[in-house]
């Protein structure tokens, strides 16, 4: 009798940790997969157009999948032959561009500032795509001799895998990226917990890998696949890497083993005084000289 119930008590507890993994996974994918939008600037695009002296127009793609997407289109007064596609980061829209939209404006590079999908964030894997949609917009409708590419946070990883699918980039610059989604969802993980002890990694690894197959099944969607590693090891095109040392959302060693993944086109800058996507804030004038310096250096 005593074995009996220290039997069902045992299947009980089982049940209970894989229901209790199970639910975790769910609510931990559907944040990922539908990120709660975060506080937004206030800047409008005819702001930005008057205080850069530039003129700027809504447009749209479609993607593959049949969503609408939408950009903001800045040309400067002057015509130029290099664009620039910026990228943000996940809970973020163009409008956390800004920025960066003024900078290159300011320096006479036509701007496309994209919105990256909002009803299913999927961190490349179909995200990718649309950057190279999006290239062939600008292609088809502008006269673009050179094409760039900056990314913040996700918007650096959504760039970076967009590569080998879209090959007319003459350099790219990548703000703290992940490495790989699966990494970064440990990552995120362990931060809730603040730490990543065997005991926290021994919960991460089912609660991940249970989100990962509630997405693949609700949603057709194979997180695993979203890998910028995989995408900079068959890329030729150049890649400024660029890691705030004190980045404790994506850790700098993503970017460490971005860079081991292709050495050869991947130039790393590694900021000593920079949080997540904090090499502007850390120095501006810096930031926009290592930047535009290595666009000029690879122009068709």
């Amino acid at each position: 009798m005593m074995l009996r119930r220290l039997e069902r008590g045992a299947i009980l507890v089982l049940v209970s940790v894989l229901l209790l993994t199970v639910l975790g996974g769910v609510i931990l994918a559907e944040d990922a997969l539908h990120p709660a939008p975060g506080p937004q600037s206030a800047d409008k695009p005819t702001q930005i157009a008057a205080d850069t002296g530039s003129s700027y127009q809504d447009v749209q793609i479609t993607g593959s999948d049949g969503t609408v997407l939408g950009a903001w289109l800045f040309l400067p007064s002057r015509p130029h032959p290099s664009y620039a596609i910026l990228l943000h980061g996940v809970r973020d829209t163009r409008v956390g561009m800004h920025v960066l939209i003024r900078m290159l404006l300011k320096d006479g590079y036509a701007v496309l500032a994209p919105d990256s999908r909002t009803n299913l964030v999927t961190y490349g894997v179909r995200e990718a795509n649309d950057v190279h949609l999006w290239a062939d917009y600008l292609y088809q409708t502008q006269p673009v001799k050179n094409l760039y590419g900056l990314g913040e946070s996700m918007g650096a990883a959504n760039l970076l895998q967009s590569l080998p699918l879209e090959t007319r980039f003459s350099a790219v610059v990548a703000d703290s990226p992940f490495s790989t989604f699966t990494a970064i969802a440990h990552d995120r993980v362990e931060q809730i917990f603040q730490s990543d002890s065997w005991p926290v990694r021994a919960i991460t690894y089912p609660l991940v890998s249970a989100g990962f197959i509630y997405a693949r099944l609700r949603y057709g969607v194979d997180l695993a696949a979203a890998s910028p590693l995989d995408a900079v090891r068959h890329t030729s095109t150049p890649i400024l890497l660029i890691h705030g040392l004190r980045d404790t959302k994506t850790s700098p060693q993503h970017s460490r083993i971005l860079l081991l993944g292709n050495p050869s086109h991947i130039t790393p800058w590694f900021v000593p005084k920079a949080g997540h996507t904090g090499a502007y804030s850390a120095d501006p004038a810096v930031f926009e000289q290592r930047v535009t310096t290595f666009f000029e250096a690879h122009q068709h």
